[in-house]
């Protein structure tokens, strides 16, 4: 479901940019990117897309990174997702690794804003010719992480996919530190 991963990660980067250090926030969940949206973009050039394609060229530096990403402030920039369904093969996984590279090059912070673990058994895609899950982005982003904050619901459905999530989470960057963070608790809890 909808556990407010965008907005935590959209208030951590704030946070951090507040407190004077450069962050770009990335929106690489290719199931609903919303963080366009969040804070009152209505453009459909995806930024994720832009710095791939020059990571896939050998041409991501400072200034097409810059190209890619919209300043939000002096010190928090947006690197927009995937807007369409039918474009996100586009964002190869060892193009997305270079992208998280070069991002934390040139930030003091980069927050990537990931969907869902999907467990899913690779497709084929004829564009590019290789297999490729759909949340490949979330894949590289937790190997690529110094740092994962897990957000759930609390409630059964996101306690469980929770305890499996970290599960997979220890498979996938098994010396990285995880912050869990419960979303959403309602205002009176009943003990049962």
């Amino acid at each position: 479901g909808a556990p407010g991963r965008s907005t935590i990660a959209l208030g951590l980067a704030e946070q951090w940019a507040s407190s004077g250090e450069r962050v770009c926030l990335i929106d690489a969940d290719t199931i609903a990117p919303s963080l366009d949206r969040m804070i009152g973009m209505t453009e459909d050039v995806s930024g994720l897309l832009i710095a791939a394609r020059y990571a896939d060229q050998g041409a991501l530096d400072q200034r097409s990174l810059a190209s890619a990403c919209r300043r939000l402030s002096d010190s928090l920039w947006l690197m927009t997702g995937i807007g369409t369904p039918d474009r996100w093969t586009q964002a190869r996984p060892s193009a997305l690794d270079r992208v998280w590279k070069e991002c934390s090059t040139h930030f003091d912070r980069v927050v990537i804003d990931v969907g869902p673990l999907l467990r899913t058994d690779e497709i084929d895609d004829p564009f590019h010719g290789i297999g490729m899950q759909r949340d490949a982005a979330t894949l590289s982003a937790l190997r690529a992480s110094s740092a994962v904050v897990a957000v759930t619901r609390p409630d059964a459905i996101g306690a469980t996919r929770l305890v499996e999530d970290l599960a997979e989470i220890r498979l996938i960057a098994p010396t990285t530190p995880i912050d869990v963070v419960v979303n959403r608790v309602p205002r009176k809890l009943t003990a049962v």
